[in-house]
């Protein structure tokens, strides 16, 4: 009822939107530019933000611009569990099966890394409900090689919780590891403005103006 009263055939604020209904704007030009530093050189990269900031979108776009043919993705946003079932995740990502025993799990991790011909880049979301000790896991993983770089890279993305958990003197080494850090803040009204202009745009209706109206009442300068 509601798309059809406003002659819409699309929701122009729906959860996940089209790719190329994403507005670039300067935030995500500014994380993008780093999050390719970190793609060429870095170790570790993190995006911080509140709730409905624009991270899920800013990884969306990431993993697109990533070169398929140099890098593989795996994405997990399952964190809530014990640090176990956390390396669990992982190994099932890589596409293995997962053995028993913490020990063995680590080296399945390490062994399917080494065999993959590309440049692996896990993106941890919803970082901010991580362990503690899978914390320190993620990190023993990017320093296990001595000798032969492990062909392996984190992205960690959630609130701004998570600042405070790698805080924690136990994940001095982990932040050290960290090469850019990208936090995402609400849009400006300027800002939220050029957003609701571009959606309007992308979506092509003439009714929607009424809909800005009702969207910035509701939310505010936040969603991106």
């Amino acid at each position: 009822m509601f798309l059809s009263h406003f002659n819409m055939t699309n929701h122009p604020f729906c959860e996940k939107p089209p790719i190329d209904w994403i507005l670039n704007d300067d935030r995500f030009d500014q994380a993008a530019a780093r999050l390719s530093f970190f793609q060429e050189q870095g170790d570790v990269a993190l995006i911080l933000g509140q709730t409905g900031i624009g991270k899920s979108s800013l990884i969306r776009m990431f993993k697109q611009s990533i070169q398929k043919n140099r890098y593989r993705i795996a994405y997990l946003h399952l964190t809530h569990v014990s640090p176990g079932a956390f390396l669990r995740l992982i190994v099932t990502k890589l596409g293995e099966n997962p053995k028993l025993g913490k020990d063995r799990l680590f080296l399945q991790i390490i062994d399917r890394l080494r065999k993959n011909e590309t440049q692996t880049i896990l993106i941890i979301d919803e970082a901010h409900l991580v362990p503690s000790q899978s914390l320190i896991d993620l990190r023993l993983l990017i320093s296990s090689a001595s000798e032969n770089r492990l062909p392996f890279k984190i992205l960690l993305s959630g609130q701004e919780g998570l600042a405070l958990l790698l805080n924690r003197s136990i994940h001095t080494d982990l932040q050290h590891r960290i090469c850019v850090r990208c936090r995402l803040h609400a849009l400006s009204k300027s800002q939220t403005s050029i957003y609701l202009s571009f959606r309007k745009k992308v979506i092509d209706n003439d009714n929607f103006p009424i809909m800005l109206i009702i969207s910035c009442l509701r939310f505010g300068y936040m969603r991106a």
